[in-house]
């Protein structure tokens, strides 16, 4: 039986990004992927806000990846 190719994971990493580099690749990552997608903002409160700001303007729904790890968004439909 023929193993299932593991679909590539799409993952946006915003680290070393400034605030309104992030804000760009974001807007242009959301444009040409199709949820699910991460998006990793790290600790900063600043890219988080930044991040959630832009999927909940356009109407994507988003968790933390974990309740420990605040620092990724699993982005779905």
């Amino acid at each position: 039986m023929p193993k299932k190719k593991k679909q590539k994971e799409r993952t946006l990493d915003l680290h070393g990004l400034t605030h309104s580099e992030a804000a760009n690749a974001i807007l242009e990552f959301i444009a040409f992927n199709e949820a699910p997608f991460k998006i990793i903002t790290g600790n900063s409160s600043k890219m988080k806000e930044i991040s959630v700001n832009i999927l909940n303007k356009n109407e994507f729904q988003y968790k933390y990846e974990h309740w420990f790890n605040l620092g990724c968004l699993i982005v779905m439909e």
